[in-house]
C-alpha cells in the first residue's frame, strides 16, 4: 500500500452510517460505522470510521490514504485544518487478529514434531502462513499510524 497525501477544500460532504449485527432472544451485538464521502481537488474521497468524521462542506483538509481499484481515494487519517480536529481509522482488529495469528503460529511452531510426518509439514506450513499473515496485519497498522503522524503534524511525506 503506498501512502499519498491530498490537501484542499472539502466540496460535497456526505455522511451516512452503517448499522450491523445480531440479535438472538434479547442478545446480540450491534455496531455502527460512520461513512463520509466527499471531494478534495476533484478526487472522491472516503473514510469509513468507528467514530463519526468531522469534516463539513467548505473546510481545509489534510488527508493521508491511497487509492483504490475504482479510483476512490481511502482515507486512513486526516486533519481538518479548518478546525484542527484530527483523526484516524481504528487499529483495535488489526493490531489484536496481527498479534494472535504471530502467537498462535509461534505455538503451533513450538509444538510440532519435525518428524518425517506429512502432518508436520502441513502444520508447520499453517503456522508460517499464520505469522505471515500476521505480520502483514501489523504492517496495515504501522502504515495507518505512519498516516495519522504525518496529518497531526502537517508533515509531507518521505516515503518512496
Amino acid at each position: 500500500m503506498k501512502l499519498e497525501i491530498k490537501q484542499g477544500i472539502a466540496e460535497n460532504v456526505k455522511h451516512t452510517t452503517s448499522v450491523h449485527g445480531s440479535s438472538h432472544q434479547g442478545t446480540g451485538s450491534v455496531s455502527t460505522t460512520n461513512i463520509t464521502l466527499f471531494l478534495v481537488n476533484g478526487i472522491q474521497t472516503k473514510m469509513t470510521a468507528r467514530n463519526p468524521v468531522l469534516i463539513e462542506n467548505n473546510d481545509k483538509v489534510y488527508l493521508a490514504g491511497s487509492k483504490n481499484n475504482n479510483g476512490i481515494f481511502n482515507i486512513l487519517a486526516y486533519k481538518n485544518l479548518s478546525t484542527q480536529v484530527s483523526e484516524r481509522v481504528s487499529i483495535d482488529i488489526w493490531l489484536g487478529m496481527g498479534i494472535s495469528l504471530i502467537l498462535l503460529g509461534i505455538l503451533f511452531l513450538s509444538n510440532i514434531n519435525f518428524g518425517h510426518s506429512s502432518f508436520s509439514a502441513t502444520f508447520g506450513l499453517i503456522s508460517l502462513m499464520c505469522i505471515g499473515i500476521g505480520a502483514l496485519l501489523l504492517y496495515k497498522v504501522k502504515i495507518i499510524l505512519q498516516a495519522f503522524t504525518v496529518v497531526r503534524n502537517n508533515e509531507s511525506l518521505g516515503l518512496d
